[in-house]
């Protein structure tokens, strides 16, 4: 993908306005670069393109007149096959301009509905279909005439599934908390300038297909100036996971886990061994006194220790990792933690709240909140003084996330990017949603997403595997700050956190694509061992 940031409807509006004002460029030369780039890449990618029939659906704004450059360019070359069909009038000036050139070339469109059955009549399995209806045009819930003409394309879709069809910008229909059933479902969707924030909603990115983005002409000082949500690219500007020459145990980071229950023993261990296998020197896993003797006959390499009789000097450990395997279920051990962990809130070293752990997050943040309250404005700012310290990260999957925001779950999927600055903005708290496409949400207005969905990644204990890949990098470079005697600047402090957050899920998701080559399917402990593979690809910058 040639972009790197993803951007609002809104923003990309603001983009194109900016660019016709500030450069002089006409939207007819933009629509026409558009049109023309799309036909290229078109070609390039659908080689059956000029032996069989070619529909565009054209709307009556700028996408259709995209569109309509396309098609232009087809008739001019030549192709035997091309239907453009038309449903309302052109409302846009660049629109109405390369619908009188079609006209001029002796061309004449279908109409919709009046010639659906011709318009079913040219369609063959081999069909391309090009959406040209709406692209990021916001359309009403009661425009009746758009909902039945994306039905159809549908249904023609789900007649034969040979069909190919290709969106432009965005799937039609597709924008903020939109019907899945009024959506264009596409195989291909080709977006101008900037990707836009709803191809990457968990609800709706199933219909978007493959992506590709075109330029049409917006120049970089402007695209520039809309960079705060950046699309992942393990290729670039990741930080690298190397341990130095000198390096031993007590400088590679000393990780606590507090997890694990009667149901979910394993969760915890497979956090710590995902910490050692990511670089960590020391994990010490603490757990309820009952399930201490099972803990530490099957543990070796973690040092295992009830609650209670944990030395609760959390400032000589480098990153706490709260919540693998924990369960809801608030008891005396787990509030005795609790009271341990606010009675030296402020001098904490980096926290990573996980799977039940978010519960514990929000039990503990509403504490944290009445104490502050009782203690009033001027103790609350010197609690915080040490506060570039202590860097909160939170891992929720959908559910998780619904319950952190008192939404439901349809919410969070529909629209992640507002929910998750919401959240991470109310609770100054790091972000890292776990969906096919992963989030990461900062209390400085940065996104990151990561795009590589890969199915066998959803598998039991693969989210414990990345609270520990995220435990031991903080930690790791948390020690490494302190080793310097040296805790860097709020702001250097928040970079750092959001860069060590980036290369955790590349981690966590290459990870993933090395087990499922290697493996196809796999279980959580076997994701574990890819991890050193994994951190060595992205070294040498061989992601893939």
């Amino acid at each position: 993908m040639a972009s790197s940031f993803i951007v609002s409807y809104q923003e990309m509006a603001q983009i194109d306005k900016e660019t016709q004002i500030k450069t002089k460029t006409s939207g007819l030369i933009l629509m026409e670069n558009a049109g023309l780039k799309a036909w290229l890449l078109l070609k390039r990618k659908i080689p059956r393109l000029f032996f069989n029939p070619l529909i565009f659906f054209i709307g009556p704004g700028n996408n259709g007149g995209d569109g309509l450059v396309m098609a232009r360019q087809a008739i001019v070359e030549n192709h035997p096959l091309v239907h453009i069909v038309l449903y309302k009038e052109s409302k846009t000036t660049a629109n109405q301009v390369n619908l009188t050139i079609i006209k001029k070339l002796r061309h004449q469109p279908l109409y919709f509905p009046a010639e659906q059955a011709k318009i079913i009549e040219r369609t063959t399995p081999s069909s391309t279909i090009v959406d040209a209806l709406l692209g990021i045009g916001i359309r009403k819930k009661s425009d009746k005439p758009t909902t039945k003409i994306i039905n159809f394309i549908n249904k023609i879709k789900n007649k034969n599934d040979a069909v190919k069809i290709v969106s432009l910008d965005v799937p039609s229909g597709m924008s903020y908390e939109a019907n899945l059933k009024t959506i264009v479902k596409a195989d291909f969707t080709i977006t101008f300038g900037m990707l836009k924030d709803v191809l990457f909603y968990p609800y709706y990115n199933p219909l978007v297909g493959k992506m590709y983005v075109l330029n049409p002409g917006f120049p970089s000082f402007i695209l520039n100036k809309y960079q705060k949500n950046v699309l992942l690219n393990p290729r670039e500007r990741l930080l690298k996971q190397e341990l130095k020459k000198d390096d031993f145990k007590n400088s590679r980071g000393s990780i606590v886990i507090l997890g694990g229950s009667k149901n979910y023993l394993g969760a915890p261990v497979l956090a710590g061994l995902a910490s050692f296998k990511t670089g960590a020197g020391l994990v010490s896993l603490i757990t309820r006194k009952k399930d201490y003797p099972i803990q530490a006959k099957k543990n070796n390499s973690l040092i295992v220790c009830p609650i209670k009789d944990f030395q609760h000097d959390f400032l000589k450990y480098d990153c706490l990792l709260i919540g693998p395997g924990l369960s809801k279920k608030e008891d005396q051990e787990i509030n005795f933690f609790k009271e341990k962990l606010m009675a030296q809130a402020g001098k904490l070293p980096p926290l990573v709240f996980d799977a039940d752990g978010i519960h514990f997050f929000k039990l503990w943040q509403g504490t944290m909140k009445k104490k502050r309250n009782h203690l009033g404005e001027e103790t609350r700012e010197n609690s915080s003084e040490n506060s570039s310290e202590n860097s909160v990260v939170l891992t929720p999957h959908i559910g998780e996330m619904a319950a952190l925001a008192g939404t439901s779950k349809m919410k969070i999927k529909q629209n992640p990017y507002y929910w998750g600055e919401l959240l991470s903005e109310k609770f100054q708290s790091y972000i890292v949603l776990k969906t096919h496409v992963t989030f990461i949400f900062t209390p400085f207005k940065k996104t990151a997403t990561l795009y590589h969905p890969n199915p066998s990644l959803g598998v039991g204990g693969s989210g414990d595997v990345l609270g520990g890949i995220i435990a031991s990098l903080l930690g790791y470079y948390q020690k490494s700050h302190r080793l310097k005697n040296k805790l860097p600047q709020q702001k250097e402090q928040n970079d750092i956190v959001f860069e060590i957050l980036k290369l955790a899920v590349s981690i966590h998701s290459l990870s993933g694509n090395l087990a499922n080559r290697k493996l196809i399917s796999f279980s959580a402990e076997e994701l574990i061992r890819f991890i050193p593979l994994a951190i060595k690809a992205l070294n040498e910058n061989k992601w893939k």
